[in-house]
């Protein structure tokens, strides 16, 4: 007669992990936005969503919003751009 292994029915439930769509934040979740560098909670990123106001940056899936961090970095980086711009403006008048 041979043994046989016993092999466990039961499941471990793993954490899902913050970030499960890979460059995608859910906005629900806070820890997730803190972590990817979003300073906003859901409410603010709600109401962006429901009035239109960057609509690349939101996306819908299955009635979740989720950031995308892709969007969201270029954003960033556009702000970025229109303050320097703004500062060398403003450093060119005052320097002559």
């Amino acid at each position: 007669m041979t043994q046989s292994a016993h092999v466990s029915t039961t499941t471990t439930r793993r954490k899902p992990s913050l970030n499960t769509a890979g460059d995608l934040v859910p906005i629900a979740n806070p820890e997730a936005l803190r972590q990817a560098g979003i300073p906003h909670g859901a409410p603010l990123l709600r109401k962006w969503h429901s009035g239109g106001r960057y609509p690349r940056l939101f996306l819908v899936i299955d009635r979740r919003v989720f950031i995308d961090l892709a969007e969201w970095h270029a954003l960033l980086d556009a702000a970025k751009a229109e303050r320097d711009a703004r500062a060398e403006k403003i450093e060119r008048a005052v320097n002559g």
